[in-house]
């Protein structure tokens, strides 16, 4: 029994395009920044009179603009990857509508 569990897990495993290092760093990166987004959003839109608030929304602020060149270069390096044949367009285009959708946020 022993045997045919090890001789079955020696079989070919089909062969998928894995994304690259680079590839990787960038979604990480973007996914990092995106979830620190969130909580600054709420804090500067929810707390009034704190302490530093102006700082905060500074930051929210940069780390957006971060952002943006990091999406191009994201998207720049996608199109002619092997890898995006079975891409997730869907996130990316809501990506971009979260993103209008904080543009159009009163300050």
């Amino acid at each position: 029994m022993v045997d045919a569990i090890l001789r079955r897990s020696k079989m070919p495993v089909a062969s998928t395009a894995a994304y690259t290092p680079f590839a990787r760093v960038l979604h990480w990166l973007t996914a990092v920044l995106v979830l620190a987004m969130i909580p600054l959003g709420f804090i500067i839109s929810n707390v009034q009179d704190l302490p530093g608030q102006d700082a905060l929304y500074d930051l929210h602020r940069s780390i957006g603009v971060l952002l943006l060149p990091i999406a191009v270069v994201r998207l720049a390096y996608r199109l002619p990857s092997a890898a995006a044949a079975g891409g997730h367009y869907g996130c990316s285009a809501l990506g971009c509508r979260i993103g209008a959708l904080g543009r159009s946020m009163p300050c």
